[in-house]
């Protein structure tokens, strides 16, 4: 009797279906962990850049001789003082500024304001006062 040995030299299409479908949940977890994480970095940045703003606005204020506001945020920028671009829309336009109380103009009378931006990942707005930031649901 002969007794024929087998050599294993290939996978079978079993072993291979199961690698391939092992590495495409791999795959499929990493790349939502990624955009996760891609979103949280944004929402980091956008309070850090309220808080940015906030403080340029409260050194505006103490620094002009009416103690008062500007009437926005490219106000502030043109007097040179430092304002973060919006970290997803790359301009001051992200950012909803409003100088209060409603109707101050540039003669004069802002004294105070309210700054308002969208969280990527909840779809909460940060929202910005001379004396807290807080995060409210979406209106």
């Amino acid at each position: 009797m002969r007794l024929f040995l087998r050599s294993k030299q290939a996978f079978t299409l079993v072993e291979l279906i199961v690698v391939i479908t092992i590495i495409g949940l791999l795959a499929a977890v990493g790349v939502v962990s990624y955009k996760n994480a891609v979103t949280d970095a944004k929402d980091e940045k956008i309070q850090t850049s309220v808080e940015s703003v906030r403080i340029s606005l409260e050194l505006f204020k103490r620094s002009s001789s009416a103690q008062e506001y500007p009437i926005s945020l490219n106000a502030l920028s043109a007097a040179q003082y430092e304002v973060p671009l919006h970290p997803v829309t790359d301009d001051l336009e992200g950012y909803a500024y409003s100088p209060l109380p409603s109707g101050c103009d540039a003669t004069g009378g802002c004294a105070s304001y309210e700054i308002r931006a969208t969280m990527q990942r909840t779809g909460m707005i940060l929202v910005a006062t001379p004396l807290a930031i807080s995060l409210i649901q979406e209106e």
